[in-house]
């Protein structure tokens, strides 16, 4: 009787080892599932695509305006210049217009010597090379000396002008010739070239019956400077609203 009722108790005592350690396997799994899941759970959060870096513009694929061309053009003839140690009157011309340093503006110095304008000249396509939007000349460019009549000369300026016609070019005729002026202009291109555009700039050459250098004078240099400066400045009005 004692006998069966310690193989009761033994049974018991398995049966009781058994449950807790099924229990206990089952706590521990279910610690160690939890903890699996939370280390090593993928993350599934939805993320931003990643947006490439904006690239800034490429300077060299921005349209840069072309630089106005302005071209002084002179003879050679020393007797015409006014500042004999630059050379010519439009190398000096040429050296005001770079000491300005304009982004927008290139400037051209074109030297012919006395000749007769027309057939066989080729002056005109030396100063087209530089496709030239204005031309600031002498009255004299043309003139064979200081002798010659001023209407021969005159003939020869316009012919000169008149190559250019069809592009649009403006100039700057500048002169110490007294009616050197708007009037001048006008009744010179009238007829033969109305569509061309001439401004004028009269310099004086003596004061209290003594020659001066317009170009050191303190009346006359300021002038001349102010006019190619208006005459460039309407050249920039005239580009911005005929692009």
């Amino acid at each position: 009787m004692s006998r069966n009722r310690a193989t009761q108790n033994t049974q018991v005592q398995v049966a009781k080892i058994s449950a807790i350690q099924t229990v206990a396997s089952a706590l521990i799994g279910a610690v160690f599932g939890f903890l699996g899941n939370y280390l090593v759970r993928p993350n599934t959060t939805t993320q931003p695509p990643v947006q490439p870096p904006v690239q800034p513009p490429v300077l060299s694929s921005i349209a840069k305006p072309t630089p106005l061309s302005v071209v002084a053009v002179d003879t050679s003839l020393g007797v015409h210049q006014y500042y004999p140690s630059y050379g010519t009157n439009a190398t000096w011309i040429y050296e005001q217009i770079r000491r300005k340093n304009l982004t927008d503006v290139v400037a051209h110095t074109v030297v012919i010597g006395p000749t007769v304008v027309g057939a066989g000249f080729a002056g005109e396509s030396e100063v087209k090379t530089f496709d030239p939007k204005l031309i600031v000349i002498h009255r004299s460019t043309f003139a064979r000396d200081e002798n010659e009549a001023r209407s021969t000369s005159d003939a020869k300026l316009l012919e000169f002008m008149r190559f250019f016609e069809s592009t649009n070019t403006r100039f700057l005729v500048y002169s110490r010739t007294p009616g050197t002026d708007p009037n001048w202009a006008s009744t010179l291109i009238h007829d033969k070239a109305p569509n061309l555009h001439v401004d004028t700039c009269y310099l004086v050459g003596s004061k209290n019956g003594k020659k001066i250098n317009p170009f050191l004078d303190g009346t006359e240099r300021p002038k001349f400077l102010a006019a190619i400066d208006s005459a460039i400045a309407s050249l920039r009005g005239s580009t911005s609203s005929h692009p």
